[in-house]
């Protein structure tokens, strides 16, 4: 493995992005990993770079970036490394789609905001879901009922994260009128990663390291339900490397709740 070109650029803009990928090539072997401050405006870097990688993994996080000695805010960075070996991108949920779909139908797309699904209020569904009054929901109730929504026979997650005073809600990933949106089950985190290493065992082989970006919705499940032993010892024999992050983003689709990887087999 070698990096092969790597950038950052300060308020880093779509135009200037393309310029730095025309003269960039790339092929099969090659993987890029984009790194974009929290604060900045990340959907709209990661759309230019989405006309030119196919396999893109992101990360973003309210922090510093650090590269080449220097230290950026505000800023992006990505790097390009040349692989000679195995890999896969990709990212994984521990929630299964329903039958049930719902369709939003009072929506603010630029701020987030959702006020009612199928012409009902959304604190109402929340409540049912929850089994309690929409008066008392809190953010473990809103946490555990993300909303899912389809995409190249992908589905990606959707998260909550407050209930406002107007009776809307705030989630962490756009969401926009007349989208379709499906209910969700939970399923057990462990069994979810059980089941990605037997998978990535299939087509890679040995795993000889796993890069991962674990959104911080996740950590705190696990904090919950006092998995983290358990999650622990399905990567052992794997060297794994990451962090927790306020999100990420895989191909130019923000998604929540999701752990991103990059997986390595053997040579």
């Amino acid at each position: 493995m070698r990096i092969t070109s790597g950038f950052s650029k300060k308020f880093f803009e779509e135009d200037a992005v393309f310029e730095v990928m025309d003269n960039l090539v790339f092929d099969d072997t090659k993987l890029s990993i984009y790194f974009i401050s929290a604060n900045y405006d990340q959907q709209k870097v990661s759309n230019g770079v989405r006309e030119y990688l196919n396999k893109v993994a992101f990360r973003n996080e309210r922090t510093y970036l650090h590269v080449n000695g220097s230290v950026l805010i505000d800023a992006s960075v990505l790097i390009l490394m040349e692989i000679d070996m195995p890999f896969e991108v990709g990212y994984t949920i521990n929630y299964t789609p329903t039958p049930f779909t719902m369709k939003i139908t009072d929506a603010n797309f630029k701020k987030r905001l959702v006020k009612e699904i199928d012409y009902t209020p959304i604190v109402n569904i929340y409540g049912k879901l929850s089994g309690k009054d929409a008066s008392e929901l809190n953010f473990y109730d809103l946490m555990s009922n993300p909303l899912g929504v389809s995409y190249n026979n992908q589905v990606f997650l959707r998260s909550p994260i407050r209930v406002n005073s107007d009776g809307s809600m705030s989630f962490q990933c756009f969401l926009k009128e007349g989208q379709e949106v499906i209910r969700m089950h939970q399923q057990s985190m462990v069994k979810e990663l059980e089941e990605l290493i037997r998978r990535l065992e299939r087509k890679l082989g040995n795993v000889e390291c796993l890069l991962v970006f674990n959104c911080a919705y996740r950590y705190l499940e696990m904090l919950r339900d006092k998995t983290s032993y358990n999650i622990k010892s399905v990567f052992n024999g794997i060297d794994m490397i990451g962090m927790n992050s306020f999100g990420q983003q895989l191909n130019g689709m923000h998604m929540n709740q999701s752990l991103t990887y990059i997986a390595f087999g053997s040579e």
